[in-house]
């Protein structure tokens, strides 16, 4: 299978945080299970620490963000990037 190939730093799939958006809910933390969020040094709001842990095309804690601070790339162009990276690792 050709996503086995690819070496998930080369897949731009990942969460952003909007630091001034955060408002420290804590659920993105609490969601994820592939610890890609964790609170920032001063424990006040969520940083993004593991962004290539992120399952590519999840985009589960999103929605659970009371005040939006969290986004994911356009889908539709996220899309069409990895078909071509799918192409790179199919020869």
């Amino acid at each position: 299978m050709i996503e086995e190939k690819i070496p998930r730093e080369e897949v731009p799939w990942y969460p952003v945080i909007k630091e001034e958006l955060c408002i420290s809910s804590g659920k993105c933390i609490e969601f994820c299970q592939k610890e890609v969020f964790a609170w920032d040094e001063n424990g006040k709001k969520a940083v993004v620490v593991n962004p290539y842990n992120c399952t590519i095309a999840c985009n589960g804690c999103e929605p659970l963000c009371p005040s939006g601070a969290i986004s994911f790339p356009d889908i539709d162009e996220f899309m069409e990037l990895y078909d071509k990276i799918k192409e790179k690792y199919s020869t």
